[in-house]
């Protein structure tokens, strides 16, 4: 079974990178989750699901995979004769929360008075919006009583029924699609069970020091100006992805506004050297 999951997980890796863009699909996607580091396994001590977390010993962004629950896609797929397109979707998931710096806004200072719980809920109605075909979306029911969070990783999903019936459930049924996740937190606060499963999953990242902080920062920031680069090379379009997204990307592909030959130039130019020593007397 797990052959089969870590297979099932390499096609659609590999699917991911090689799409071709269109109004479901980005192969800027593939590019990013190719540069994470994937630990994959069937016992991933706290993950139920998936997640992504920044490891300060490799200073690299993990991506997390419980193979378990990859299974169980699979298996409730093949029993209703239905394309396992969650698996792509779960990737998806975990990969724009990589590229619209969930990792890094999880850990900010001053949004350490805001509930983890509420703040991932509000992350995640930001990234569903990007990881369903949209074939699918018509089709799907929330009236079904085998839907749990565990199953389908848009659980969470603007102006549709999650199909619990409670507060929560109305508020996201009522949202509207394109906002930030500060706005979603702020929408959906009050109506959130502190004792209830939550978000399906998680942003692991803990204290982090200042300069901790600004290594993964630079991290995402390489990470995104790499696979934006070596997407051009073979499409001319990012494809399905956040609008602020959208517009950062393209921003770091423009040439620089100043002239790097002449700010040199300048510089050279004022420099003093170093092997000079100043006197108070004037030079003979």
């Amino acid at each position: 079974e797990q052959t089969l999951v870590k297979k099932a997980l390499e096609q659609e890796c590999f699917r991911l990178w090689a799409c071709q863009t269109d109004q479901d699909e980005s192969p800027f996607m593939g590019i990013v989750l190719s540069k994470l580091h994937k630990v994959v396994g069937p016992d991933i001590q706290g993950i139920p699901t998936a997640a992504v977390g920044y490891n300060k010993q490799t200073k690299n962004i993990d991506l997390f995979i419980n193979t378990k629950y990859v299974l169980k896609l699979i298996n409730w797929c093949v029993e209703k004769k239905q394309n396992c397109f969650y698996v792509g979707s779960i990737l998806k998931h975990e990969i724009i929360h990589v590229i619209c710096n969930h990792v890094q806004e999880f850990s900010e200072e001053n949004n350490k008075i805001l509930n983890p719980k509420i703040k991932n809920i509000a992350m995640d109605l930001v990234v569903n919006q990007y990881v369903l075909p949209s074939r699918t979306k018509k089709d799907y029911s929330s009236n079904s009583v085998e839907i749990d969070s565990y199953v389908f990783p848009e659980w969470y999903y603007p102006g549709r029924s999650t199909g619990m019936g409670d507060e929560l459930d109305k508020v996201v049924s009522s949202l509207p699609p394109g906002l930030s996740w500060r706005e979603y937190y702020e929408l959906i606060k009050s109506a959130v069970d502190e004792n209830s499963q939550g978000s399906m999953d998680g942003h692991m990242i803990g204290d982090m020091s200042p300069e901790e902080k600004q290594v993964l920062k630079e991290k995402i920031s390489f990470i995104l100006k790499e696979a934006a680069k070596e997407l051009t090379t073979r499409s001319n379009s990012f494809g399905h992805l956040p609008q602020d997204i959208l517009s950062y990307l393209g921003t770091i592909l423009q040439p620089p506004k100043q002239n790097w030959k002449s700010l040199l130039r300048h510089f050279i130019s004022s420099a003093q050297s170093v092997d000079r020593e100043g006197t108070v007397h004037q030079t003979n």
